[in-house]
Formats: C-alpha cells, sequence, structure tokens
C-alpha cells in the first residue's frame, strides 16, 4: 500500500524501494543521527533495528522490505521479501484515529 502511494502521488520509487536501494544499515544509521540530533522529533523505528538484525539490508544481501536476484541486479520483485510480513507484523499497530471520528 505504501509503494502504490507513492507510485500514485508521482514518485519514480517508493520509500520502502528507496530505502532497500540505500541499504537498511545505512537507513539505521542516519535514522540514528537524526535521533541523536533530534531526540524530541525523531522516534527509532524498531522495525528497521530487527531487519537489521536479521540480516536484511536490502538489495545488497538480497532481501530488505522486497527481495532481489544476484544474477538479475537491476531486478527487484514486487512483492515483500519472505518472512518480512513477520517482521513487520511484530512491530504493526492499528492505524491512528484521532479521538470522536468514526472510521470511513
Amino acid at each position: 500500500e505504501i509503494e502504490s502511494a507513492a507510485a500514485g502521488f508521482g514518485m519514480a520509487a517508493g520509500p520502502l524501494h528507496l530505502m532497500d536501494e540505500i541499504g537498511l544499515d545505512t537507513v539505521l544509521l542516519g535514522g540514528r543521527v537524526l535521533w541523536d540530533a533530534f531526540p524530541d522529533r525523531v522516534i527509532a523505528s524498531p522495525l528497521l533495528v530487527a531487519m537489521y538484525k536479521s540480516g536484511r539490508l536490502g538489495r545488497k544481501t538480497g532481501a530488505g522490505f522486497f527481495a532481489y536476484d544476484r544474477a538479475q541486479p537491476c531486478r527487484g520483485t514486487e512483492e515483500p521479501a519472505p518472512g518480512v510480513q513477520d517482521l513487520i507484523a511484530a512491530w504493526a499497530r492499528p492505524p491512528w484515529r484521532p479521538p470522536g471520528r468514526l472510521p470511513r
């Protein structure tokens, strides 16, 4: 859904594909710099930490949010990498809704 929304907005690549391209280790370390500088404005992502610990660093390891074939370095899948949905589910929370508003 995130990638589809990004494409609908006109982005060439969605944020999850971009993180896979950059490398989730680099994304995590960059986030750490922001967290150190602005601890009152940045919340650390436990999902990124879990993915880092599981060795899912994106394209360079063959798996991040999506799966990548090392024989075809320019191609990734559009489906989530096997097992990533379990990591996401461990940290997922229901969508936040403002008090007093009915769901659509």
